[in-house]
This record gives structure tokens, C-alpha cells and sequence, in this order.
């Protein structure tokens, strides 16, 4: 892929397509801080991973939770791209 694809800004309608999720819970997701605002493949990646956790029945808090504590005390943590 190439950077001009990772940078490329991708609109919520879209997202939600690309992701299988519904265009309200992608806009969520931008609120609670999951995925910054001016999406991109990057952060398609990011709704996948939001949706296979929903789909194990996680709901948007623990999701959030999931990923703070994942960002602060993991060194193994694959979220946001960080190992």
C-alpha cells in the first residue's frame, strides 16, 4: 500500500461499509478516541478490530478500556500499532 493510501482521508459513510459496522457506531468510536477524526486505512484496521471485539460481546467502553490499558501496559499489544 502506498503512503498516499495511508494518508488518505476515508468518510464515516465509507468506513462504516468497509468495516461492517453502521456509519453512528463509527462516529462513536471517533468520540470515544478510538480512531482519530480524519480516518484512514490505518484506522480501518482499527474499526476491525473494534468490531471483532463487539462481535465477542465487548461493548464500546470495554473496547475503550481494552485500548488504554492495552497503550499503557502492554509491551505485546498490537493496538494502534504498537509492539
Amino acid at each position: 500500500m502506498t503512503e498516499r493510501n495511508q494518508t488518505a482521508h476515508i468518510t464515516v459513510t465509507v468506513a462504516a461499509r468497509r468495516t461492517g459496522m453502521e456509519p453512528g457506531v463509527v462516529r462513536h468510536c471517533v468520540q470515544l478516541g478510538l480512531v482519530s477524526e480524519g480516518l484512514t486505512e490505518a484506522n480501518l484496521v482499527e474499526l476491525r478490530r473494534v468490531r471483532r471485539l463487539t462481535n465477542l460481546g465487548v461493548n464500546l467502553a470495554g473496547v475503550w478500556r481494552l485500548s488504554c490499558a492495552c497503550v499503557v501496559g502492554s509491551r505485546n499489544c498490537k493496538w494502534r500499532g504498537h509492539s
